[in-house]
């Protein structure tokens, strides 16, 4: 099955000047949108759109503004500079096939050190976070910030997928199409500095030296941080670093401190081998039951019928054109039921079929070498269907689970020591893979954390980057970014006291800074307009337990006091 994957283009570095004043602390950051797409298309699509979302743009290309300047708006409020924040950004035909729809890119468009306010010497940051430091814009002909997204999503060259979806508030009804506001905000993220500066040129990592991200990212093997392990360092470390799954870790303090406190414990599937107890990982598919109630029972491995003396199979395909019926259908009733990813079909699909036949569970065993679980098992068409429970593990996991001369059987479900997403250590780990894609390795959380994290490296149905981003700014936090952190939202000149982010991730504040500019542009000269807009918005927020009451009623009290007429000049 293809999925949906972000990149991180490699960033060029550029030593530039240096400026002289710090910034002001909780400026909220401005960025500005630089389009640079032609009349007609991307962001200046004109076909009619219905509104969807919150989002009320009435043609695509005003849709896709919108949700861009709601990113923006989201990030300016968490994070604090007095230079303005300049993105560049258009619709291009990203790459899409076998492994995954590319959906969008990015990188900063320099980078410079040893400006004063720099937090570390000899270390490179990027433009934004640099200006931001040092209060001044270093590079005034230049923007900030590169991002391009894919425009060939449903078309036939990328398997007439979905769409985009582009609302505001989360997901909603949306079950198949990529989340433009989520895919943006990770984007943008990796321009503001999220960036382990690795790239593959014919097959060879390539480093470029110490940058504020790669200093924090530590390979265990080498026992060195990536922004260390530069061209002269032995290629046969590198190599294993990003291509050995959980090797290398965020070592920032503050990020792994509140990882800490939104990491699930990991979930392990127990069996039971001769009185010994044998723990093996897994992941949760986006589909089916609930895995906390996995059965107990025996194990089978599903069978497809093939041609005689051919290579025996187990896809588990049955009723798509051209794939084998299940040969050992009657054998699933009541049973576990072990599948192997693979031969084009979509998880969904596999798993209905067990289901059909009276299985009790799925698992699906990768078939990539490797300690990594199968991640992101998406839905497909068929995934709705679905209601045994269904999960992913690694291939050396499925070679084990296979019926030998004794069936597997399968206790429970619990819940072991450690934390997913983190080592023992409790170090965040960050992305890599056997099968090494340039911007994908080291440049983004690993995807086994659990909640899904903004920086993965594949949008997922369960993020909401309008209301949450996770462990993303405490990152940026131990990098050296200023922030807002202990700012609150104000609507106009009027203060709200609600907190731009709260908890671990939790950012009301700072969406109910974005969505000023919505109402406002919806309301155009009615200040009733704007305030039942903004009071249907906290209300929506209070549903989501975004807002207590409290919140809401000073939400009101600041929509009163607001001078409307003022912000519209």
């Amino acid at each position: 099955m293809a999925r949906s994957r972000l990149f991180q283009a490699i960033a060029v570095i550029a030593l530039l000047p240096a400026a002289m004043t710090a910034t002001r602390a909780d400026a909220q950051a401005n960025f500005v949108l630089v389009n640079q797409d032609p009349a007609g298309s991307g962001l200046n699509d004109p076909t009619p759109a219905t509104p969807t979302g919150g989002n009320p743009g009435r043609t695509i290309g005003e849709q896709r503004r919108i949700a861009y300047q709601y990113a923006m708006d989201l990030w300016g409020a968490l994070l604090s500079s007095n230079v303005d924040i300049r993105v560049q950004a258009s619709f291009a035909p990203l790459e899409c096939g076998d492994g995954g729809n590319v959906l969008g890119g990015a990188t900063e468009i320099s980078s410079t050190h040893d400006f004063p306010n720099a937090p570390k010497t000899e270390v490179a940051y990027p433009a934004a976070m640099a200006n931001a430091l040092a209060g001044k814009d270093l590079v005034p002909a230049s923007d900030d910030i590169k991002t391009m997204f894919n425009s060939d999503l449903a078309t036939k060259r990328c398997g007439n997928g979905k769409e985009w979806y582009y609302g505001l508030h989360g997901n909603a009804g949306n079950k198949e199409a990529p989340n433009f506001l989520n895919v943006i905000m990770h984007e943008i993220g990796h321009g503001l500095g999220f960036n382990g500066n690795v790239g593959f040129i014919r097959g060879a990592p390539v480093f470029f030296g110490r940058n504020a991200y790669n200093d924090l990212a530590f390979s265990r093997k080498a026992n060195a941080a990536i922004g260390s392990m530069s061209l002269f360092w032995n290629y046969s470390d590198i190599d294993s670093a990003v291509d050995t799954p959980w090797d290398i870790v965020w070592t920032g303090k503050r990020a792994n401190e509140s990882a800490r406190l939104i990491a699930e414990k990991r979930l392990v599937l127990i069996q039971d081998l001769s009185g010994q107890r044998i723990e093996h990982f897994f992941t949760k598919a986006y589909f089916g039951g609930d895995v906390n109630e996995f059965p107990e029972g025996e194990v089978v491995l599903v069978k497809d019928a093939v041609a005689e003396g051919a290579d025996p199979t187990s896809y588990a395909c049955e009723g798509i054109s051209g794939k084998p019926d299940i040969a050992n259908a009657d054998a699933l009733r009541g049973k576990i039921v072990l599948i192997d990813r693979g031969n084009d079909c979509e998880f969904g699909r596999k798993s209905l079929n067990a289901q059909r036949y009276g299985a009790i569970a799925v698992i699906i065993a990768n078939n990539v070498a490797g300690a990594r679980p199968l991640d992101t098992l998406l839905p497909g068409a068929d995934g709705g269907q679905v209601t045994i429970p269904v999960v992913g593990v690694s291939q050396a996991t499925g070679a084990t689970l296979r019926a030998g001369a004794t069936p597997v059987e399968l206790r429970s479900v619990a819940r072991s020591a450690t934390l997913n997403g983190m080592d023992a250590q409790n170090r965040i780990y960050l992305y890599s893979d056997p099968v090494s894609q340039a911007g994908s390795v080291v440049s983004h959380i690993d995807t086994d954390m659990t909640p899904n994290a903004l920086m993965e490296p594949f949008e997922t149905p369960t993020l909401d980057a309008s209301l949450f981003v996770d462990i993303a700014l405490d990152m940026y936090q131990d990098m050296g970014w200023p922030t807002n952190r202990n700012a609150t939202a104000r609507l106009g000149a009027c203060d709200t006291g609600i907190p731009v982010i709260r908890d671990v991730g939790l950012i009301p504040g700072a969406n109910l800074i974005a969505q000023q500019r919505v109402c406002r542009a919806e309301a155009g000269s009615s200040r009733a307009k704007y305030q039942q807009c903004m009071n249907n918005h906290a209300l929506w927020l209070h549903g989501k337990g975004m807002l207590t009451n409290g919140e809401v009623a000073s939400v009101r009290q600041c929509l009163a006091r607001q001078d409307f007429a003022a912000q519209q000049n």
